[in-house]
């Protein structure tokens, strides 16, 4: 039997974790373009993943950890790849000129 985590990963009885699985094409190339546009900010800001993390932390008001906007930014295959949420790029659409 094989299961999805809350953070999209796939899980099956012979391994411990794939990659991410998206329900459909759709899903993976929206992931994507967030991916993308995150990696975008960083780049256009100058700033690390370390120092994006602290932005998002400060824009959001809670905690955003290294490890968590690295998954962000890491590409889809993998193994530390997490789905990327809609709000970080509202948020610095909102709040980064």
């Amino acid at each position: 039997m094989t299961s999805t985590t809350r953070s999209g990963l796939h899980k099956g009885p012979d391994q411990p974790y794939a990659t991410l699985q998206f329900a459909n094409d759709e899903e993976r190339q929206a992931d994507q373009r967030r991916r993308d546009a995150l990696n975008a900010y960083r780049d256009s800001l100058g700033v690390t993943v370390q120092e994006l993390a602290e932005l998002l932390s400060r824009l959001r008001g809670d905690r955003v950890s290294y490890w968590t906007v690295r998954s962000w930014t890491s590409g889809q295959t993998s193994r530390r790849a997490r789905i990327t949420p809609n709000w970080v790029i509202k948020l610095l659409d909102a709040n980064v000129d």
